[in-house]
């Protein structure tokens, strides 16, 4: 039996849908007191229409346990990422410091990519939403650690990579976007407040409705073992959908995944910034500026 701990600031909730709105909960995992999360710093970027944008980067995850045996930590992805790059790092320190030879590379490659496998996360790509369009629940939990594949696969995958280093870089010298904004087109699934927090007062500044069209990462769900005796699989992730073209003065509100995915190609697309988050509860009140890419 694995014993799971949510290291996430608000409950974990493994459900299926249940009419509109609505979810039936399999098991609800209590919020921590002591949230992992990842060091960022982030550097003021301006304003678009009275609303603080900064750019971010990510350092290294903190308040994140060392594995024991039996536990699984559900986190963020930005957790997760972080501390695969940290093992990447040490890799290469190894490998490049030494005279390790291929087959001993390999291993060491074969130890990275079963790195963490304690960590998991909540399927969000399905997620379930009440009649706001905010989040309830997930259906699953996402494995971090990557699938096992055949050496066939792996091959393919190195030759895939770098023809899509070659397009970033391509893709990179013709960014796109709209350097002067008159209006936000918010493509997430709810409203977006931005809020100002005076003297402990939540005061909202204003709301970007949302505009319809949502746009998405395409996603291939593969199953994978159960957490515990929940459901949990792999996420494979593709290209953008549904990303609308740039237009002059249209400054466009996403997801971070969707941000991250096309940086370097567009520079009209923001997010908002979950370290400024502000909850009542476990009502979300709103986010205080957005991040740019």
């Amino acid at each position: 039996m694995t014993s799971i701990v949510n290291l996430m600031p608000y409950p974990a909730v493994i459900g299926s849908k249940a009419g509109d709105g609505q979810i039936t909960i399999l098991r609800q995992i209590p919020k921590s007191s002591n949230p992992a999360k990842v060091v960022t710093h982030a550097v003021e970027s301006g304003t678009i229409l009275g609303v603080p944008t900064v750019r971010v980067t990510y350092g290294a995850p903190v308040n994140l346990p060392e594995p024991q045996n039996g536990v699984a930590y559900i986190v963020f992805p930005a957790v997760a990422e972080a501390q695969e790059e940290i093992s990447r790092k040490t890799v290469r320190t190894i490998v490049q410091s030494t005279d390790l030879t291929a087959t001993i590379a390999s291993v060491v490659g074969e130890f990275l990519g079963s790195c963490r496998s304690d960590l998991i996360g909540m399927d969000t790509n399905r997620a379930i939403r009440n009649k706001e369009g905010a989040i309830i629940g997930s259906p699953a939990f996402v494995r971090f650690s990557e699938p096992e594949k055949s050496e066939a696969a792996q091959k393919q995958e190195s030759t895939s990579v770098t023809a899509q280093s070659t397009t970033s870089q391509s893709a990179a010298a013709t960014t796109v976007g709209s350097e002067v904004t008159s209006s936000f087109v918010n493509l997430t699934p709810h409203d977006v407040d931005i809020i100002e927090v005076v003297d402990e007062q939540v005061k909202k500044k204003m709301v970007i409705p949302r505009s319809g069209t949502i746009v998405r990462v395409a996603a291939e769900t593969i199953p994978a073992d159960d957490v515990d005796s929940l459901p949990s699989v792999h996420i494979k992730y593709g290209k953008v959908i549904d990303m609308p073209p740039s237009k002059a003065g249209v400054t466009y509100v996403a997801s971070m995944l969707i941000g991250q995915a096309l940086q370097g190609q567009r520079n009209d697309i923001v997010s908002p910034d979950p370290d400024t988050l502000v909850r009542e509860g476990s009502k979300i009140l709103g986010v205080q500026r957005l991040i740019r890419y």
